[in-house]
Formats: structure tokens, sequence, C-alpha cells
């Protein structure tokens, strides 16, 4: 959640919030004691309210030993109804900027 205060969104955007809707693990190989681990983020799909986030933890040291590939759908909700809401095109556009260089699709 640390990523949606990089984005401003707390205080650009008070009345909504991300909550996690679904999320998924995948383990590629076992992670030893001790490791230094590198975690990266993509987003795979940005829709109306929601983004499909992709997370990998692969080896500081050598990137090609891939650990973990997780995923996770992030939906905009407003606080004071509690159902979805449009994400803010300022997130949006943050979204796709602080993403660039990743395949991203985007949905109006």
């Amino acid at each position: 959640m640390q990523w949606t205060s990089v984005l401003g969104t707390a205080t650009e955007v008070p009345e909504l919030m991300p909550v996690v809707a679904n999320v998924g693990c995948t383990f590629h190989v076992p992670i030893g004691y001790p490791a230094t681990l590198r975690v990266s983020v993509h987003c795979t799909r940005i829709g109306r309210s929601s983004f499909d986030l992709c997370f990998e933890i692969r080896d500081a040291s050598h990137p090609d030993i891939h650990f973990v590939t997780a995923t996770a759908v992030w939906v905009w909700v407003d606080k004071q109804s509690g159902r979805s809401a449009p994400a803010p095109a300022s997130v949006r556009e943050r979204c796709i900027e602080a993403l660039a260089g990743r395949e991203t699709r985007s949905e109006p």
C-alpha cells in the first residue's frame, strides 16, 4: 500500500481508498536464508475503477533467480458508500507514467 503514497492518492483523493480485491501467488523456487531480495511491481491492466498488479521477487545479486510471482487486483472504493468508484484521471495518468516501460493495458 506504500505505492499509493508515492502516487499521492491519500492527499489528492482522500474520499477514495484502494482495496485489495484479489490476490494470487506462485512460488517458483525456495528462498533461502539469508537472502537479499528485489521486489518489482508493474501494472498489467488499468480499468475504470481497478488496477491489476504483478509483483516479482528475485534475488538482488542474481536477477535471473526468480523466487515468486504474485498478483493483486486493487479496486478504488468510495469510503462513504463502500462501492467501487472511478479512479481519478490524475491517478490513472500517474500510474501509467510510473509504470512506463512495462507492458500495460488500459481500459477507458
